[in-house]
C-alpha cells in the first residue's frame, strides 16, 4: 500500500485431499490478518476467486473425489465467515462447472460423442460466463444422450470414494484398480503416483529431485537419461528497476492488413503480437508510465474474431524526432518482425498531441456473405419455393426510419439503441442463386456495407444486418466470409 496499491486479487482453492473445515476457514483468517496488518496504511480491498479442485489424470490425486454437495457446503461455510469482513468481493466457481470438468477430465473414449453433442448444443469455451444455465443443460443433455448419465451422477456425488479415509493397505488396493487412461504412458509410474498420494495425505514435503536426489518416479532411465543432481543456483543479484523511456516526441500512423490465419486471433492477441514485435525491432518506442509500462500504441476500431481486415490503422509514438527517423526504414524494420499475414501497407507522420486515432475514424466499409439456411419443408420440383426478395429487403432497411438493436451492457442490463444513423449504403456485389428443390441456395449473396463511426467508436456490424435482413426475409440467415475492406479517416 505504500506504493499506491489499494486493491489485491487473491486466488484460493478448496476441495483438496486432506482438507478440513479449518483449512477452508483459514482463507477468511488470512484475509482478516492481511487487512489488519495494513490498517495503519488505509483500507485494503480484496478480490477473492475461490476455485474448486478437480482431479486430473496422471497425477497423485487422480483417485480423489469431492461431491457437488460437499463443494456447496464448503462454499457456504466460507461465505458465512467472509460476511464478517468488509471490503471483500468474492467470486466462487460454479459447482456445476467443476462437476463437468471432473467428468470430462477423467472419462474414457466414450466421451467423444459427448464433446461433439455439447459443442453443437452451444457449449463453447466462454459459454459458462455467457449463460451458465444453457451451457449446463447442453452438457448434461449430451451426457444423458450418450448413456453416461449414471456415471456422471456418480462422480457428482463423489462416487470415487474418499481416499483420505482409507487405511494404507486399503488405499494401496484402491489405487491398483484400472483407470481409463492406464494405457497411456506418461513416463511416471502409477505405483509411484499412489505412493505420492500417501505422502500428500501425510503432508510430507517432497524435495525437488534436481537438487536432492532421484525420487524414483519412473521418468529417468536409459531412454531419457538418469537423474543428475546439481547444486541449487545462487539467487541472482537484484537489478534496480528502471522505467522505459516515456518522452512523446513523434507519432507515426501505420496502415496494415490482417489476413489469413491471423484473422483468427483476438484483438488482445493482436496487441500482444505488435508489442512483442516492437521489443524485437529495437525502435525508440515511447512507453506509458505507471506500474505496468506499455508501448504508446493505439489500434483503430477492433476487428471481430474471424474477420479479415484489409485497411486497418494503428498509431505508435516514439522518443526520437522525426527528422532522425527514416519512415520507410522504420516500416521495414518493424515489418521484419511481423508475420507475412500482417503487412504494413503505409506509414505517415501525424501530430503527437493531435486527436486520437479513434476520433479520426469516419466510416467503415465491409463485404460479407449471407446465405439462407435449409428450409424445414423442402419444396417439390413442381412447386418450387419463390426466390427471396433480397432487393426488397435491402430497400426496406435503407428506407427504415429506425433500426433498433437490443443487447446488454457490460453489467448484463438490457438496452436498446437506434442504429439507423450509422447506415449509409447497403447493396449487392454478387446476386443470390435460385432455390434448389432441397430448399438450399446455390450460392450465397455478397453484400457491401458502408457505415459511419461516431466519436465513441460505435458503428454497424455485419451480424446486425444479418439479424434485420433475416427478419424481413422471414428465413434464418448464415453469416459467411466477412471482410472489413477499409476504415476511412476524417479529412485533415
Amino acid at each position: 500500500m505504500e506504493t499506491g496499491y489499494r486493491k489485491i486479487k487473491l486466488y484460493f482453492m478448496i476441495g483438496l485431499p486432506g482438507e478440513g473445515d479449518d483449512d477452508v476457514l483459514g482463507i477468511a483468517d488470512t484475509c482478516r490478518s492481511l487487512q489488519e496488518r495494513c490498517r495503519d496504511l488505509g483500507r485494503l480491498e480484496l478480490n477473492l476467486t475461490i476455485s474448486n479442485f478437480t482431479p486430473k489424470p496422471h497425477t497423485p490425486f487422480q483417485w480423489h473425489s469431492v461431491s457437488t454437495a460437499e463443494f456447496q457446503r464448503r462454499q457456504e461455510l466460507l461465505r458465512r465467515a467472509l460476511r464478517q469482513l468488509r471490503g471483500i468481493k468474492v467470486n466462487f466457481t460454479d459447482v456445476r462447472l467443476s462437476a463437468v470438468e471432473d467428468f470430462v477430465g477423467r472419462s474414457d473414449r466414450r466421451l467423444a460423442p459427448v464433446l461433439e453433442a455439447a459443442w453443437r448444443a452451444g457449449a463453447g469455451l466462454d459459454a459458462w460466463f455467457e449463460s451458465a444455465e444453457r451451457t449446463y443443460a447442453a452438457w448434461t443433455g449430451a451426457i444423458e444422450a450418450a448413456g453416461l448419465g449414471g456415471r456422471y451422477r456418480q462422480l457428482e456425488m463423489g462416487g470415487w470414494g474418499s481416499a483420505e479415509a482409507l487405511s494404507a493397505g486399503d488405499l494401496a488396493a484402491f489405487c491398483r484398480q484400472p483407470l481409463p487412461w492406464d494405457h497411456i504412458d506418461s513416463g511416471v509410474d502409477k505405483l509411484w503416483l499412489a505412493e505420492d498420494l500417501q505422502r500428500a495425505l501425510a503432508a510430507t514435503v517432497v524435495e525437488d529431485c534436481s537438487f536432492a536426489g532421484c525420487s524414483s518416479c519412473g521418468v529417468c532411465g536409459p531412454e531419457l537419461g538418469h537423474n543428475v543432481v546439481i547444486p541449487a543456483p545462487p539467487p541472482p543479484p537484484p537489478i534496480p528497476p528502471r522505467s522505459p523511456a516515456s518522452e512523446r516526441v513523434s507519432r507515426l500512423r501505420f496502415g496494415f492488413a490482417k489476413t489469413g490465419s491471423l484473422a483468427l486471433i483476438s484483438h488482445l492477441d493482436t496487441v500482444r503480437l505488435l508489442e512483442r514485435a516492437l521489443r524485437r525491432s529495437g525502435l525508440p518506442v515511447s512507453f506509458t508510465g505507471g506500474f505496468h509500462p506499455l508501448p504508446r500504441l493505439q489500434l483503430a476500431l477492433s476487428l471481430p474474431l474471424g474477420v479479415v481486415g484489409l485497411g486497418e490503422w494503428f498509431d505508435l509514438e516514439f522518443t526520437a524526432p522525426l527528422e532522425r527517423l527514416d519512415l520507410e526504414a522504420v516500416r521495414r524494420q518493424l515489418q521484419a518482425q511481423l508475420p507475412a499475414e500482417f503487412p504494413l501497407l503505409s506509414v505517415a507522420s501525424v501530430p503527437v498531441f493531435g486527436p486520437s486515432l479513434s476520433q479520426e475514424l469516419q466510416k467503415a466499409h465491409w463485404h460479407f456473405d449471407l446465405q439462407p439456411l435449409p428450409l424445414d419443408s423442402p419444396p417439390t420440383t413442381v412447386d418450387r419455393a419463390p426466390a427471396l426478395d433480397w432487393d426488397g429487403a435491402l430497400a426496406d432497411l435503407l428506407a427504415a426510419e429506425t433500426l433498433i438493436w437490443s443487447d446488454t451492457d457490460k453489467k448484463g442490463r438490457p438496452r436498446q439503441r437506434d442504429c439507423r444513423p450509422y447506415l449509409l449504403r447497403l447493396g449487392r456485389l454478387r446476386p443470390a442463386g435460385d432455390l434448389d428443390p432441397d430448399g438450399s441456395l446455390e450460392q450465397p449473396i455478397r453484400l457491401a456495407l458502408e457505415a459511419t463511426i461516431d466519436l465513441q467508436g460505435r458503428s454497424l456490424r455485419p451480424e446486425q444486418l444479418q439479424h434485420w435482413l433475416a427478419e424481413r426475409l422471414a428465413v434464418p440467415l448464415r453469416l459467411g466470409r466477412v471482410e472489413r475492406r477499409s476504415l476511412e479517416l476524417r479529412p485533415c
